[in-house]
């Protein structure tokens, strides 16, 4: 339990946040840390705040830097980073004070390169907490994968994740994207044989309107779909995964659609014809029974017609998240 793990903290004008961030990371159970803020250029006070911080405990590192994106800090904090081991924090959201310790138990358990650990959706009025049971177990490369491209458990995200240093060697976060992770993340999990996975809620990923992934913007959906374009051409090679590659290019296509709706953004002609031909060609390969639920609802709403989707989408979400809550 001596190994140096550096946890990477980028920050850009997340001065509210901030501090609740930090605490949960400098309370960790596992002390042996090197805590690296990235403040990306913030004019808000985050970067008073990361140098006073600090100041007061000797493994909190502050660096500043002109404003390069969630993707260039994140790599500005590996290129800086000393740990044998790596993990992401964003700087709105917060961790359980045993993640970092359980994440390297099971590395150190299953004699891996990167653990795994469920995640809580944090709302201003509640917390939505998966069922979990505390175990742990560990996933040969593939199932890894298909729970990958599920969507569930072993995740896209950067973040809820321990990694060995090493893992990011000749790998790098695309700049400007939006969702980066996805353009990504694939290529770490190739790297590995197994994956371990603790089956406990540790991260906190809070749901804040005016966060990246919140902001109506039709570029932040277009760069999904690109980077699943990405995975899908990268795990080609993998010819057990064909199903649920084809269903993710779809489920990102019609969440594109969905999104429009929900924030009334219009589309293009163009945009119709793109996203229309991406369905269609990935829908060949699949039967609908391969996709999601929740994916089957925006498909059958697709094939009625792609501006009914957007209209009837808001409806759906209001009662998919009110089933969610309840």
């Amino acid at each position: 339990m001596n190994e140096l793990i550096s946890v990477i903290i980028p920050v850009y004008n997340v001065k509210e946040y901030l501090g609740r961030c930090l605490d949960s990371v400098i309370s960790q159970s596992y002390e042996n840390l090197e805590i690296i803020l990235v403040d990306d250029g913030s004019n808000d006070g985050s970067s008073e705040l990361c140098d006073d911080i600090a100041k007061r405990d000797s493994r909190v590192f502050a660096f500043h830097k002109t404003n390069g994106g969630l993707s260039d800090a994140r790599n500005y904090g590996i290129t800086h980073s000393n740990g044998a081991y790596i993990s992401f924090v964003d700087s709105d959201d917060w961790i359980a004070p045993t993640m970092i310790e359980d994440l390297f138990v099971a590395i150190q358990k299953y004699n891996v390169r990167l653990a795994v650990c469920e995640t809580a959706y944090a709302y201003d009025d509640y917390n939505y907490f998966p069922k979990t049971t505390g175990n742990s177990f560990v996933l040969d490369k593939l199932p890894a994968y298909e729970m990958l491209l599920k969507n569930r458990r072993f995740r896209t995200n950067a973040w809820n994740k321990l990694y060995s240093a090493d893992l990011w060697d000749g790998v790098q976060f695309p700049k400007g994207k939006k969702y980066e992770d996805v353009y990504i993340m694939h290529q770490i999990y190739d790297m590995c044989d197994r994956i371990a996975y603790v089956d406990k809620a540790l991260y906190y990923y809070y749901q804040r309107n005016n966060s990246i992934v919140h902001i109506p913007d039709i570029s932040a959906d277009y760069d999904l779909l690109d980077g699943t374009l990405v995975r899908f051409d990268y795990l080609k090679k993998y010819s057990e995964l064909d199903v649920l590659c084809n269903a993710s290019v779809v489920a990102a296509a019609l969440s594109l659609y969905k999104n429009c709706g929900l924030h009334q953004i219009k589309l293009t002609l163009e945009d119709f014809s793109k996203l229309n031909n991406e369905i269609d060609l990935h829908m060949r390969n699949i039967k609908i029974r391969n996709l999601s639920p929740r994916i089957r609802i925006d498909y059958v709403l697709y094939r009625i017609s792609p501006k009914v989707m957007m209209k009837v989408e808001p409806i759906v979400e209001t009662t998919y998240q009110h089933l969610r809550r309840n």
